[in-house]
């Protein structure tokens, strides 16, 4: 061992003295640089050097913008993703970004307990996006009888302009509104979609013994709490494939926890036919 020491000890001192002999003396680089770039500047006529010079500027500050952006860019992801951003935020995209990448480099084990939080997400976007509607449907109420009320009181030619004009704005008003509406609509029937694919492929992993046991449960009553929750918002799951979903969920996990979704089913039917009443 000392022998070994030692030799490291005399390789390092070797390597030390050969580069401090074989190493150009600085004063000698600094006059082989300067005259260098006085060869360059008098063989480069004055606008080319002064253009090239502009370019080696322009890159420079290109990369140091860019080098900003992506640390900038990186920063921003990584708290759109923490702080689970609504779906209004501008950062929105960059959160489902981070979500992709992170079910990318899931190991198998973790892939379940991930896709369960993201199905989580899913819906608490679904609930968000139904309350604002909500809002939207009685903006849009409001807005339509503004017009009915407008459109009766006009009686002179002075007013009836007057509200032409205003039945124009909140014509205009409208729809805006329902076409807002309609994109929400439509941002809601796909996070459904993606929220149920989500829940497909944690059932696939739980039916193919993929699920560490001790998992089991928790994750079981995780996706039960989603699927009940999304039972109650108007889904455009046919039926057939619903009842497969629980089917499916009911024989793998009804080992692990209390399902009892026919009476589920039964009271829900119950409300329906008592609204419909």
């Amino acid at each position: 061992m000392l022998n070994f020491f030692k030799r490291k000890i005399k390789e390092y001192e070797c390597r030390r003295l050969t580069k401090r002999y074989c190493e150009p003396d600085k004063d000698f680089l600094n006059t082989c640089r300067e005259e260098f770039i006085a060869k360059v500047c008098r063989e480069i006529p004055p606008e080319k050097a002064k253009r090239f010079s502009l370019v080696v500027l322009g890159f420079k500050y290109s990369l140091a913008v860019f080098i900003i952006l992506v640390f900038l860019g990186s920063g921003a992801a990584v708290y759109a993703d923490r702080a689970n951003v609504d779906y209004a935020h501008p950062l929105y995209s960059l959160k489902r970004t981070v979500e992709a990448v992170r079910v990318e480099l899931a190991s198998s084990q973790q892939q379940p307990v991930l896709q369960t939080e993201l199905a989580q997400r899913r819906l608490d976007e679904i609930k968000k996006i139904e309350a604002d509607m909500e809002i939207i449907s009685q903006e849009v109420s409001m807005t339509t009888k503004e017009v009915s009320v407008a459109q009766g009181t006009a009686t002179t030619t002075k007013k009836v302009a007057a509200s032409t004009k205003k039945i124009t704005i909140k014509k205009k008003t409208q729809q805006n509104l329902e076409a807002e509406q309609k994109k929400r609509q439509e941002l809601m029937t796909n996070l459904r979609n993606q929220m149920r694919q989500e829940l497909g492929s944690v059932i696939d992993e739980i039916e193919n013994k993929r699920v560490e046991k001790t998992r089991m449960e928790k994750l079981c009553s995780s996706v039960l709490q989603i699927m009940e929750e999304d039972e109650e918002t108007d889904g455009d799951e046919t039926e057939e494939k619903r009842n497969e979903r629980w089917n499916r969920f009911q024989k793998n996990c009804g080992e692990f926890i209390k399902i009892d979704w026919n009476n589920n089913q039964n009271d829900k039917s119950q409300e329906s036919e008592n609204k419909r009443n």
